[in-house]
């Protein structure tokens, strides 16, 4: 047999499927850090000098779709997936590339759809139409072969592009009519707004019924604004050359072409600073270790001498356990005899000593009588539900844990491997009222040794509530092992099941001690467990000396585990959290940020704040938290007392209540970030200014740096309770000049109170309603409008409370 090569760091590792690995680092826990030459860390083969970065955007949920009659292969399956990743091909950071794939070897077998080649893989094809950023989120728009609607919305186009639209043309039963010929005459629009003649943009249906027409808005002189697309169809001689041509504006596809993308609300925006919490920042250590059988139930097998038994996984894996069932003896072909309280499992780089319990030899029987549950083997209950005519209905379920596994129908000679877990039983019998059971493999009925104490059935010293544990070695004198407790957390009361196991065991030289979720550990310098995932086999703790230490985290972090986390005030976000009629500065929120978006580059998309450290999202008819009520300050103003439960934000949306999170600054130097938060206003007292904030950026992405002026103000009405009758009106325009600058594609306009009061605006008002028409100017040429409507009132003449 070939001796596997022996390789070092710096090294080049190739698979037979072609991929190529740099070793980067070879831990002494045996994890091995590979860098792909050819590959992304998904395993994606990709020629990776198509990113400017080395960095790509990924996608691999793409599916064919039956609604939209997209079947990309052809073969009338929709269960077929695809991948897409996107490249930054030109500029560091902006994504122009789009790569579509039916493998994951996207150097072999996928489709660059970026220029508008056909993507498709032995059926009908799609097109790309669009690509935009949105909310932190690259957005693609392909082409599909169901029919839209009248007046359906197209979307938000860049003005200087060219604009491919497609037009389906099927007979009513949606059969595709092919050679019609699809032409844009003229863009149009409600109202006096004259029409713009367009000329030449044209094309022919496809075998699907597909025409794709390009609109260059460079070529056509098409100004910024909305319009609706005026078109024609000419079938063919077929269908006599109709000819079809909607004249109902309401029933005509429209768009909207800009310069840029501007967001704007008006607002109090407010700021939040996050510290960034990873491995890389220093203040998050991952521990690794092994997803073992805390107490489990192990199959073994008669070895080829008489009387002996391999004891099976992961027992007959490094360490290779016999049984001798002759005389009762445990003993390993390197460590000789060892008695049964003492067995080492060697995984990684740990020695985990376990504790046999007891064995059942082959043929073990019991037999159960219906309607009553009994331990088989001393870790099943098996519940025979009821006998019908010879056959028998049964429930199995860990004694650990409430995880049934209903068999239905059983016959005498059935076997049930799998029960949950690997059961290997057979039916010998079933009569009238029982069954019975009967073992065809050796079970051996194991514990970790350092478990003793949570499988001895005294719940004064806590107890193992599910067999499966994660074990890992802090370093020689220190073990973690994180279970989950018979004390259950509210997760688990209320919904069955939580991501995170709830507690952790310490093992130590000179004893050992348990700590929960949350809780900080000495032995591992005074760090908290902030998650220990019941998959994957890892324990994530963070320093417990951080401003916010936060907890759990997620149980599943597809671009890394990175977090970022803050405390605030209501203060910093101008906004009256707890309901207590006042924005002070006096309670602390804490705010945690995490990215949910399995891309494959990094970045915040989810965000969720409270009033207190523990972040777990539980209801009953009141909010829980992972060990009970609900954590924090008694101080909402709501029926019953309810404290404040955690909230979530929408990252990148001026939308949200109380306050939206429209945008966050990373600073990858200082681990630190920024969170702009907005607390949406409409109503404006006569004593207040009225602040909008605006976000101006490329349909890429990149923001937009230059200037933010107040174009017309709209005063709709005012009106003076000071003088009987007094009103102004009808609406009327007024320059004024209030104007600020974008950094960064953000900018905030501030309209005094004064200037709304002022006699160039028509004087002081007690209630009024005005509309801002915005204009954004970029640095490099090129602007964009919008507009926001705001309303005012005299404080003093709103009724008082108990008035």
């Amino acid at each position: 047999m070939p001796i596997p090569p022996q390789y070092q760091v710096g090294d080049m590792f190739n698979e037979s499927c072609g991929r190529k690995w740099n070793i980067t680092s070879i831990g002494s826990d045996g994890v091995v850090e590979l860098e792909g030459l050819n590959a992304l860390s998904t395993g994606y083969k990709v020629n990776t000098s198509l990113s400017k970065s080395g960095d790509f955007i990924m996608c691999d949920w793409m599916h064919d779709e039956k609604w939209l009659k997209v079947d990309l292969d052809g073969n009338e399956s929709w269960e077929d997936r695809y991948y897409v990743l996107l490249a930054d091909n030109k500029t560091k950071g902006t994504y122009d590339t789009v790569l579509v794939s039916n493998t994951t070897d996207f150097i072999n077998d996928s489709i660059n759809a970026t220029s508008g080649a056909p993507v498709e893989f032995g059926g009908a094809p799609i097109y790309l139409i669009n690509m935009q950023y949105e909310n932190g989120r690259y957005v693609l728009g392909f082409t599909s072969y169901r029919s839209g609607w009248g007046g359906m919305w197209l979307g938000t186009f860049q003005k200087g592009t060219t604009i491919k639209i497609p037009f389906l043309v099927t007979t009513p039963g949606g059969v595709p009519i092919v050679g019609a010929n699809v032409t844009i005459d003229k863009l149009t629009w409600h109202g006096p707004t004259p029409d713009t003649t367009i000329e030449g943009v044209n094309n022919t249906t496809n075998t699907y019924g597909l025409a794709l027409l390009e609109l260059n808005t460079t070529e056509h002189n098409i100004p910024r604004g909305q319009h609706l697309l005026h078109y024609n169809v000419t079938l063919t001689e077929s269908y006599d050359n109709a000819s079809i041509s909607p004249e109902e504006k309401w029933n005509l596809p429209g768009l909207d072409i800009r310069n840029f993308i501007v967001n704007a609300e008006i607002g109090l925006p407010g700021e939040i600073t996050l510290k960034e919490v990873s491995e890389n920042a220093g203040n998050m250590v991952i521990y690794y270790g092994e997803e073992l059988d805390g107490r489990g139930a192990v199959s073994g097998w008669h070895n080829e001498s008489a009387g002996m038994i391999q004891i099976g996984w992961p027992f007959d894996m490094e360490d290779c356990w016999y049984y001798n069932e002759t005389n009762g003896i445990y003993y390993n072909e390197s460590l000789g005899v060892t008695p049964s309280d003492n067995i080492t499992l060697t995984r990684g780089n740990m020695n985990i000593k376990y504790n046999f319990t007891g064995n059942y030899s082959e043929g073990y029987n019991m037999t159960i009588n219906e309607s009553v549950t009994e331990l088989f083997c001393d870790f099943w209950n098996i519940t025979v539900a009821n006998i019908t005519d010879s056959t028998a209905n049964l429930t199995v379920r860990y004694a650990l844990e409430d995880r049934p596994q209903n068999h239905t129908g059983l016959s005498e000679g059935d076997r049930i491997w799998w029960g949950p877990g690997e059961l290997n039983i057979n039916i010998t019998k079933i009569s009238e009222n029982n069954v019975t059971f009967e073992l065809f493999q050796p079970k051996f009925i194991v514990n970790i040794k350092a478990l003793d104490s949570l499988v001895d059935g005294d719940t004064t010293n806590d107890e193992l509530n599910s067999g499966r544990v994660t074990v890992v070695k802090v370093d020689e004198n220190t073990m973690l092992y994180a279970y989950d407790s018979i004390n259950k957390t509210s997760q688990e009361e209320m919904w069955g099941g939580s991501p995170t196991f709830d507690t952790i065991l310490v093992v130590n030289a000179t004893g050992q001690y348990t700590k929960r979720i949350g809780e900080q550990i000495p032995d591992i310098s005074g760090n908290y467990t902030a998650m220990a995932p019941k998959w994957g086999g890892r324990i994530i703790t963070v320093n417990g000396s951080i401003d916010a230490p936060l907890y759990p985290l997620s149980d599943w972090a597809p671009d890394g585990d990175i977090y970022y986390m803050g405390k605030f005030t209501e203060e910093n976000v101008s906004c009256d959290l707890n309901k207590d009629g006042k924005v002070n500065a006096t309670q602390s929120y804490y705010i945690m940020l995490r990215d949910q978006n399995p891309n494959g580059k990094y970045w915040p998309d989810e965000g969720r704040y409270d009033d207190d450290t523990d972040f777990t999202d539980v209801w009953d008819e009141m909010p829980l938290d992972m060990y009970g009520d609900e954590q924090g300050y008694p101080s909402m103003k709501e029926p019953g007392g309810k404290k404040f439960s955690e909230r979530w934000l929408d990252m990148g949306s001026v939308y949200g209540w109380p306050f939206a999170a429209p945008s966050l600054k990373i600073n990858e130097t200082t681990k630190t970030a920024t969170l702009t938060t907005l607390k949406q206003e409409e109503f404006f007292t006569t004593e207040e200014n009225v602040t909008i904030w605006v976000e101006a950026r490329k349909f890429d992405g990149t923001a937009v740096t230059g200037n933010i002026t107040v174009d017309k103000l709209i005063v709709l009405w005012k009106e003076s309770m000071g003088v009987e009758g007094e009103k102004f009106g009808p609406p009327r325009e007024y320059d004024i000049d209030v104007n600020s600058t974008l950094t960064n594609g953000e900018g905030t306009l501030i309209i005094t109170n004064t200037t709304l009061q002022s006699e160039e605006v028509g004087g002081s008002f007690d209630f009024g309603e005005f509309l801002v028409m915005l204009n954004v100017t970029e640095s490099g040429g090129g602007s964009e409008t919008t507009e926001r409507h705001f309303m005012m009132f005299n404080p003093e003449l709103m009724p008082k409370e108990g008035k």
